[in-house]
């Protein structure tokens, strides 16, 4: 299997709960080479069905719209989103915007320490794609496929429709979902209870 690296483009979603700063990661392409500290309202990001007329901003909106019902409205909150461009076939990445949101988490439920939430798609080129939030309102379960629950299939939804922008490692666009697991993050327990 080749190796797949990050970009061309990535989007990093800073995101903090109880004073933890965690990062969901996803790449994406541009339409264009944006300068450093170009305002995300004027990138224009290219999305699955091949258009580039919505600015970055509207989609890292829409996308934080459904990733904050995992986070408390007591203690979490997308904070920042930034964007990175990488060298081509490299892990190497250099600093391109920021977009301050401070956006708090609408779940009135609490916290559930070191819980994780994963979705897996399967993209384009046979490739997998996984998007995890930590520190979620959402305890422990069995595995699913779809139909998911509703705050659930909304993330699948919004990766897997044309307008997405959400790429995977494999330069491809995710298409399907495989899989949604809740659990428990070993590596987050370990540094808040041992």
């Amino acid at each position: 299997m080749a190796l797949n690296f990050p970009g061309p483009y990535e989007l990093r979603y800073f995101y903090t709960v109880d004073s933890r700063v965690h990062q969901l990661r996803h790449s994406l392409q541009l339409n264009d080479t944006p300068s450093v500290g170009d305002a995300f309202s004027t990138i224009i990001p290219i999305e699955r069905d091949g258009d580039a007329v919505t600015s970055l901003n509207t989609h890292v909106d829409n996308f934080v719209a459904v990733f904050l019902p995992f986070l408390s409205s007591a203690d979490g909150a997308v904070n920042r989103v930034e964007l990175w461009k990488y060298t081509p076939s490299s892990f190497d990445a250099m600093y391109v915007s920021v977009y301050d949101i401070s956006l708090a988490g609408t779940n009135v439920a609490a916290t559930i320490p070191a819980s994780q939430v994963i979705w897996t798609f399967r993209t384009q080129e046979g490739g997998i794609l996984k998007i995890t939030i930590l520190d979620t309102t959402v305890g422990a379960g069995i595995s699913l496929v779809p139909p998911l629950p509703t705050v659930a299939q909304n993330i699948a939804d919004y990766i897997n429709n044309n307008n997405s922008i959400v790429l995977g490692r494999d330069t491809s666009y995710p298409f399907s979902v495989v899989g949604y697991y809740r659990g428990q993050n070993e590596r987050l327990f370990k540094r808040l209870y041992r």
